[in-house]
């Protein structure tokens, strides 16, 4: 099979690059956003192709998102429903970043491709190229979240995800969360949860994660677990339990988060509330199948319904094994 390389020409000069990876036609499960080729990657033919990109290549293949069956990983990205571009398209080595100019075009191009190729999630592959453009183009100087970002859907037409890369500040236990989300988004849930625990199997629930981790011998921390709860909700953009009220994720405000009710009024309310929700299932397990009212008893009123229906996005093995 032939390489990816190509020569283009950029402001009245040829530079030797790597082409877009994008099918015929529209329809892609996701789109994958990188910031420049390396040189090393343009010398080989293919992308990711330096230390740091073969990690992002392992880390896909770690949680099911990538079985290549070519050489070289990039080859087999469209058998598998994926494209992959750049915000700029003229080699660098690491550090060597693109001007304000530069980004400002790419994102013209990028968003371009986006409503071309219609993605069901575009993937910055770093965290910071995603940054730029919401600052850039959209005037967001709020940083995006390792992970999915809800709130940045409407001005993309996709759901976004910023890519937890090894050696970035993401911590481990956050990037596997984030890793598994989008393996399930991507419908590889089931070969997700193997990569992630080996010895253990899927949840029953949402197929995200288990219960334990570290081999199964240790109970996430309440903080761990409200972690956990926060992304589901941020992922799946509401939580509801069949019969009770349904709320929207709007924000993440950090301490606290602001979710929509169904009346159209938000509320704001801090994460220690569900701390405190996860805490009080744990001292009593039967507050899990009592309704919203049993929070009360735990000193968990006014937002009560809301905690209920976000500790309904663990299962109940989740919040007590």
């Amino acid at each position: 099979m032939a390489d990816n390389s190509i020569w283009l020409d950029v402001d009245g000069r040829k530079v030797h690059s790597l082409r877009d990876i994008l099918p015929e036609r529209p329809g892609l499960k996701a789109l994958f956003v990188a910031k420049t080729p390396a040189p090393v990657s343009v010398e080989a033919g293919h992308y990711f192709q330096g230390a740091q990109g073969t990690m992002f290549w392992n880390r896909l293949k770690k949680y099911g998102l990538l079985s290549p069956q070519t050489e070289f990983e990039d080859d087999s990205l469209l058998d598998h429903g994926y494209g992959l571009t750049d915000i700029v398209k003229v080699p660098r080595a690491f550090g060597n970043e693109p001007s304000t100019a530069e980004y400002s075009a790419g994102i013209d191009r990028i968003l371009a491709v986006v409503a071309d190729h219609q993605p069901i999630i575009v993937v910055f592959v770093y965290k910071g190229v995603l940054d730029e453009v919401i600052r850039q183009r959209f005037g967001i100087r709020r940083k995006s979240e390792y992970g999915f970002n809800p709130s940045l859907a409407k001005h993309f037409g996709a759901r976004v995800f910023a890519f937890p890369l090894p050696g970035t500040p993401c911590k481990a236990a956050a990037a596997d969360i984030a890793m598994l989300e989008l393996a399930a988004a991507l419908g590889n849930d089931q070969m997700s949860v193997a990569a992630s625990a080996p010895a253990a199997s899927p949840s029953p629930s949402h197929g995200l994660e288990k219960d334990r981790e570290k081999g199964g011998n240790e109970l996430r921390s309440t903080s761990e677990m409200t972690q956990l709860i926060v992304r589901r909700f941020k992922a799946q953009g509401h939580a509801q339990v069949r019969g009770y009220n349904s709320f929207g994720f709007v924000e993440d405000l950090g301490a606290a988060i602001v979710v929509s009710r169904e009346t159209g009024k938000d509320t704001r309310f801090p994460i220690r509330k569900i701390e405190d929700g996860v805490s009080a299932v744990r001292s009593d397990a039967s507050v899990y199948d009592g309704g919203p009212g049993r929070l009360c008893e735990h000193g968990i009123t006014h937002v009560n319904s809301v905690v209920w229906a976000l500790l309904h996005l663990a299962t109940k093995s989740e919040l007590l094994e």
